[in-house]
């Protein structure tokens, strides 16, 4: 989203710009109340497919929706995670692509030594990536939910219906001929539409389709209100 801050893969932020590419990256950083404590910690994650999607039906209106969700992870592979990493700074979580969606956890455990070692703390790693396969509008914006309209009945929740002009109408990533968006803060099924500015007129993109936490979706055959 334009004038929004992203990771990059140090762990540190930039402002995203006027079509910059997103990195792929969030700012990652552990906090503890325990003082005098070392933190380990280790990450559990995985790609999700972007390719040979099938194709949904019951949750697209005015479109052509292919998903895929993320990728399960067992509580047995977590708990045996290996918490090779000391924190001391803010780190990158992400696979640093921005077509690729990714799902992972983040394992902790803190160490004192009068208080000994605590138990294992886990946090989802949801790398949201919604591509629109279409190159006919010069910008393109998303807009979303969490029903199949109105406004997100939870909060905080990146998005906005039909709030044209503010931050939550997130400026698209434009690339080979597709518009693609990245995010890190769906983490309960929603549904996505756009804002898109033409070539004679700037119009509400009529076409929805849902978004899962941490997955691939991509929606094809795109129409705005009016038409284009």
């Amino acid at each position: 989203g334009l004038g929004i801050y992203q990771g990059s893969s140090t762990g540190g932020e930039s402002v995203i710009g006027n079509n910059t590419q997103p990195t792929g990256y969030v700012r990652t950083r552990i906090d503890c109340q325990t003082p005098s404590v070392t933190i380990k910690y280790g990450i559990t994650a995985s790609d999700v497919p972007n390719t040979n999607l099938p194709t949904e039906t019951e949750n697209a209106k005015d479109c052509t929706y292919e998903y895929a969700k993320a990728t399960n992870i067992s509580k047995s592979t977590l708990s045996s995670s290996t918490l090779g990493e000391t924190y001391t700074v803010p780190f990158a979580c992400g696979n640093g692509k921005y077509d690729t969606a990714y799902t992972g956890y983040l394992v902790a455990q803190a160490t004192n030594s009068e208080l000994g070692t605590s138990q294992k703390g886990y946090e989802g790693i949801f790398q949201t990536v919604f591509k629109f396969n279409t190159n006919k509008y010069s910008t393109l914006s998303i807009r979303g939910t969490t029903g199949w309209s109105g406004e997100p009945s939870i909060s905080p929740f990146p998005l906005r219906d039909a709030q044209v002009g503010s931050p939550y109408i997130r400026r698209c990533y434009k690339n080979n001929g597709a518009y693609y968006w990245v995010s890190y803060e769906i983490l309960v099924d929603s549904s996505i539409s756009g804002y898109a500015n033409g070539s004679t007129s700037n119009n509400y993109i009529k076409s929805w389709a849902y978004v899962y936490a941490g997955g691939y979706s991509v929606m094809s055959g795109v129409i705005s209100d009016s038409g284009q």
